[in-house]
């Protein structure tokens, strides 16, 4: 945001809040940047993999509430969308939010989803046509199977924290084995994610061939039912003897998961917070894409930066911040983020994050990118290199007045300063 407009707000707050940063947060509170939510023009749907699954017998939900912000600046398209206040896809065992190109019309190159697992159901069998998968279980237990083209397979439990990769075309299945809902947000190397389930493949081929496969008559060989796109079904039982005995978890750590606590966190120059870079050491399996879990103090702030070939999409787990971007073109946007709001960043593109609020924020910011990496080049390292001369006849002004600027390494997350 411009700092004059930061300053014109401030001249018209009470005595005693007449800082930039105390403009900044009135911001963040009150609404001048923010509320892309309500006129984002997305309205609920789903994804071409969904369209023709099975009403189920649940109750309908109650009318979702009016989003919580409103108003949008800046002449770009929306970048932000309504994740978890949007309406949910119903299954027998579990609901699904989607943030395609179909709900979402900005993105590129990457997608989400949020999967709700009742206790004892199971997302079922399904394989991705299209598309790498990244998750992130934000509650809940767990357990996931994976298996993949070279006939091995991976599985292991999964609890509020952990990170899980799912290649292209493998199958896998997600059960919840604990007393809660399992919440999960899932992202996607493809704007449009394609998956096939089980209940929709196996019944579409005829039970010859079927039976056939296993070495059995058509008699001998179980009658599947069309039933659609059941998605989420439950299991028979859940606990040490459950149907999933047969491949149990993995004793030693799975190339597919981590938990984001066995992620160092990375501290940087500006004090403002840390981040967990999550990379093929800690996830060997990991291709195309990556997570960052990111922690800012109240008022701490992504320092404005860009990401070299790399498509950004964040999920807001914690808190409420004020992102703004500029395109190639020169044209702004700024807007408000909230819990369960999601945020996309095209490649290259210049942009801050503001935790404007008193609370931490807590973010997953997730990466796409073909070596499963997160480039990143700041304002704080840009000006370091460059001489205040190249810097300061962009401005036409004195290069003293760069040269006079503290040099502090990569900021990367900036702690709040009080304004004199």
């Amino acid at each position: 945001m411009d700092i004059r407009v930061l300053d014109a707000v401030a001249r018209r707050l009470p005595a005693g809040r007449l800082s930039r940063r105390g403009a900044l947060r009135r911001v963040g509170a009150s609404g001048l940047a923010a509320g892309v939510l309500a006129t984002l023009g997305a309205r609920p749907g789903q994804g071409q993999e969904w369209e023709t699954a099975t009403p189920t017998a649940r109750a309908a939900p109650p009318a979702a509430p009016d989003p919580p912000l409103s108003g949008v600046s800046g002449g770009l398209p929306p970048f932000a969308f309504p994740l978890e206040a949007s309406q949910p896809r119903q299954f027998p065992n579990g609901d699904l939010r989607l943030a395609f190109k179909q709900q979402f019309a900005t993105l590129q190159g990457v997608a989400m989803a949020s999967e709700r697992i009742d206790p004892g159901g199971l997302r079922e069998l399904q394989w991705h046509l299209n598309a790498h998968e990244l998750s992130y279980c934000l509650a809940g237990q767990g357990r996931m199977g994976i298996f993949s083209s070279d006939g091995a397979g991976s599985t292991f439990d999964i609890e509020s924290g952990s990170i899980t990769f799912v290649p292209e075309g493998y199958t896998h299945y997600i059960l919840n084995t604990g007393p809660d809902a399992l919440h999960i947000v899932l992202a996607f190397t493809h704007e449009q994610p394609q998956t096939t389930d089980l209940s929709q493949a196996l019944p579409s081929f005829p039970a010859q061939v079927l039976a056939q496969t296993f070495g059995v008559s058509t008699a001998d060989f179980p009658f599947l039912a069309t039933r659609g796109d059941r998605s989420f079904v439950a299991m028979a039982t859940v606990g040490e003897e459950d149907a999933t005995g047969a491949t149990p978890a993995a004793a030693s750590p799975s190339p597919y998961t981590i938990h984001a606590d066995r992620v160092a966190p990375s501290e940087f120059a500006g004090g403002g917070g840390t981040v967990r870079v999550v990379s093929v050491k800690d996830i060997p399996s990991l291709e195309g894409i990556t997570v960052f879990p990111l922690h800012a103090v109240p008022h701490g702030l992504r320092e404005p930066h860009w990401h070299p070939n790399t498509t950004e999409l964040n999920y807001c787990v914690s808190g409420r911040a004020q992102i703004g971007l500029v395109a190639p073109d020169g044209s702004v946007q700024t807007f408000a983020v909230e819990p369960g709001t999601i945020a996309f960043i095209p490649e290259n593109w210049f942009h801050y994050i503001a935790n404007v609020s008193d609370e931490p924020l807590e973010f997953l910011v997730f990466f796409v990118n073909a070596e499963a990496k997160a480039p990143h080049i700041d304002l704080s390292q840009t000006f370091d290199y460059f001489p205040p001369e190249v810097l300061a006849a962009s401005f036409g002004i004195d290069p003293a007045a760069f040269a006079a600027l503290p040099k502090r390494g990569d900021v990367f997350l900036a702690a709040p300063v009080e304004e004199n």
